[in-house]
């Protein structure tokens, strides 16, 4: 089938692979060529969705010193996850909206993440969500629609505390989010779909002047170009023609100029001031498999 079932590093050191019916990956042995193994993880998958239900850590004498559980419902989604290590077990569980919940109109669709419940038992550490139960009234327009249906809406924190999502553009990405503080933050995106501006509002809500505003421009690429910050504060970076970080330059003058490689390695740093002077320098050497000497 093609699979790979073994491997051998630069060292020597075997790596064997094996699979079940379905191809998924069902056991890992690490230096199975020494006669024994130093470590081996077994995973058990669910046939109908070909996930996995366990994964079982080993140790050299083959006990097992770890492992992973997972539960899900009929439909595939994840009830729980757990990590046992022998002394602890650590287990997270997850409510998604039913049929029931849909009907009494608690949730807008099926499947949706209602609560996250943490590892944690000394503290209740349980975080919510609900979403929006219908479109926005100005939706007969992308440009006007503040939300769509299934959107989420809030998230309440194990402490009370309430994220408040208001408004989203036509993709789905987040317009205006309020903090558990009231605070409001907006913002904006480029056309393909690259944060620009995060907007801190003050409380004049009809004015950009006491906002706090940090701003990110970008080259064609889709590199970053500069980070503004709000008090005008700036970091520039600039890239060679194989799109790898060359130099990052403030808005004091400062500046660090990286060297590279033919593969990319950092092999110099020279960092100076808004004079020009040289005030730190860093080499590097490395070897021909890449690794710093």
């Amino acid at each position: 089938m093609g699979r790979l079932t073994s491997k051998v590093d630069q060292k020597g050191t075997q790596t064997s692979y094996k699979y079940d019916a379905a191809g998924n990956k069902s056991e890992i042995i690490y230096a199975s060529n020494s006669g024994s193994f130093s470590q081996k993880i077994q995973t058990d998958w669910l046939a109908e969705y070909n996930l996995p239900t366990q994964r079982r850590y080993y140790d050299a004498a083959g006990s097992v010193v770890k492992s992973v559980e997972w539960d899900y419902g009929n439909d595939g989604q994840i009830n729980s996850h757990s990590i046992r290590d022998g002394k602890d077990s650590r287990i997270s569980r997850f409510e998604y909206c039913t049929a029931t919940d849909v009907s009494s109109g608690s949730c807008p669709f099926i499947g949706l993440l209602k609560s996250a419940d943490g590892t944690r038992t000394d503290v209740q550490d349980r975080q919510t969500y609900s979403y929006y139960s219908s479109d926005d009234a100005a939706c007969n327009s992308p440009s006007t629609c503040l939300h769509r249906k299934g959107d989420l809406r809030e998230v309440v924190d194990n402490l009370g505390r309430t994220t408040q999502y208001l408004t989203y553009d036509g993709a789905g990405r987040p317009l205006s989010i309020k903090d558990a503080n009231g605070i409001v933050t907006d913002y904006t995106y480029h056309p393909r779909g690259w944060l620009t501006a995060t907007k801190v509002r003050g409380a004049d809500a009809s004015s950009e002047a006491d906002d706090r505003i940090t701003r990110i421009d970008y080259w064609p690429t889709g590199l970053v170009k500069q980070v503004t910050q709000p008090d005008g504060a700036f970091t520039a970076f600039t890239y060679d023609a194989a799109h790898r970080l060359t130099d990052i330059t403030d808005n004091a003058g400062n500046a660090v100029h990286y060297t590279l490689d033919n593969a990319g390695d950092r092999i110099k740093e020279d960092t100076t001031d808004a004079s020009g002077t040289l005030k730190r320098t860093l080499s590097r050497v490395y070897n021909q498999l890449g690794q710093l000497k």
